[in-house]
C-alpha cells in the first residue's frame, strides 16, 4: 500500500488553478527624442503599462496600430507583443530602424497616457462614437513630411510623419537623416491628448473664437510636459544632473528637441521656459500653437 504523501503536498492531487493573469506590462521605449538619448547614453527606459492580450500591430482594447505607409505604398509587418521572446525581453530594444518598434513607441506611450487619464479621471476611459467601441487607430509612418496630426474624421485616428533632417541646420543630427515623429514621446503624448479632448469634450472642436484651436495646442503641451514627470528614471536623472534646479534647460522642461532642431529651428519645438509675461504678446499672432504657447 503506498505510502500517504506529506500534508504539504496532499493539494497536488487536486485540480490546480490556472496562472493568474499579468497586471502590467513592461515595454522598452525612448524616453526623450532618439537624438537626446543617443548623444546622452541613456537610450533604454523601460515603463510599464497596463497588460492585455494583444493582437499584432499591436491592437489592443483602446489602440490599433496600422502601419500603413502612404508614401510608399507599403504596410510594415506588424509586432507581436505577445510573442514569448519580446514578453521576456520587454518588447524590442530601441531602435531607429526598426518599424515594429516604432510600432512599440506608440503603443506603449499613448497606453501611458490614457492610464494617467483614467487616474485623474477616475473611471475607466472609452471612445466615444466609435462603432463596436472601436479602438484609436494609430499610424507610425502614415506619410513622409514633417509633420504629425489627429485625425477626427471616421472614428478617429493619430497619424505620424517622417522626413529627413535639414540639410543645412539639422541641429544635433546628421545632415538628411531621417527622422521620426512617432519616437518623440512628447509628439505622441501631444497628438494623442488632442484626440482624448475631442472624446471627451467633442463641441470643444467648434472654433467659435481665435483662441479655441491655441487652447488645444496649448493644453496638449502641458499634459506632455507633465508625463515627463510620470517616468521616475528620466525625472531622477535630471534632477541629479541640474542638482535639482528645475528651471534648467532640459528635456523635463523642453518638448521635442529633436524635431524642433532637425528642423533648422535650432531649438526644442517649445518650451515651458521662455521670456518675461509680455502682455501684449497675445496681440501679434494668431498661429494655434504660438497663442497656445503663450
Amino acid at each position: 500500500m503506498p505510502e500517504p504523501l506529506p500534508p504539504a503536498l496532499a493539494p497536488l492531487l487536486e485540480p490546480l488553478p490556472v496562472y493568474p493573469t499579468p497586471e502590467r506590462r513592461a515595454l522598452k521605449i525612448y524616453a526623450v527624442d532618439p537624438m537626446v538619448s543617443r548623444l546622452s547614453g541613456n537610450e533604454t527606459v523601460s515603463i510599464t503599462v497596463p497588460y492585455e492580450k494583444l493582437d499584432p500591430g499591436p491592437t489592443g482594447n483602446l489602440i490599433r496600430v496600422v502601419d500603413h505607409d502612404a508614401s510608399r505604398g507599403v504596410f510594415y509587418a506588424p509586432v507581436d507583443l505577445d510573442d514569448p521572446v519580446l514578453l521576456a525581453n520587454d518588447g524590442l530594444s530601441p531602435s531607429e530602424g526598426d518599424p515594429r518598434f516604432h510600432q512599440q513607441m506608440v503603443y506603449a506611450v499613448t497606453s501611458s497616457l490614457l492610464e494617467s487619464f483614467e487616474h485623474g479621471l477616475g473611471y475607466r476611459f472609452r471612445w466615444r462614437g466609435r462603432s463596436g467601441g472601436s479602438p484609436l487607430v494609430v499610424l507610425p509612418h502614415a506619410f513622409r513630411g514633417e509633420n504629425a496630426f489627429y485625425d477626427p474624421t471616421d472614428h478617429g485616428s493619430v497619424r505620424f510623419g517622417y522626413f529627413r533632417t535639414n540639410p543645412q541646420d539639422p541641429g544635433r543630427n546628421l545632415p538628411g537623416q531621417y527622422v521620426f515623429s512617432c519616437l518623440s514621446p512628447d509628439i505622441i503624448v501631444h497628438e494623442t491628448a488632442h484626440a482624448i479632448v475631442d472624446r471627451l469634450r467633442p463641441h470643444y472642436k467648434e472654433a467659435s473664437n481665435v483662441d479655441v484651436y491655441a487652447f488645444h495646442e496649448g493644453f496638449a503641451d502641458i499634459v506632455a510636459l507633465f508625463q515627463h514627470f510620470a517616468m521616475p528614471e528620466l525625472l531622477s536623472r535630471y534632477i541629479q544632473s541640474t542638482r535639482t534646479d528645475l528651471t534648467a534647460r532640459t528635456p523635463l522642461v523642453e518638448l521635442a528637441q529633436q524635431f524642433g532642431e532637425s528642423t533648422g529651428r535650432g531649438r526644442a519645438l517649445r518650451t515651458a521656459l521662455g521670456d518675461e509675461p509680455d502682455p501684449a504678446a497675445l496681440t501679434q499672432t494668431i498661429e494655434p500653437h504660438a497663442r497656445g504657447s503663450i
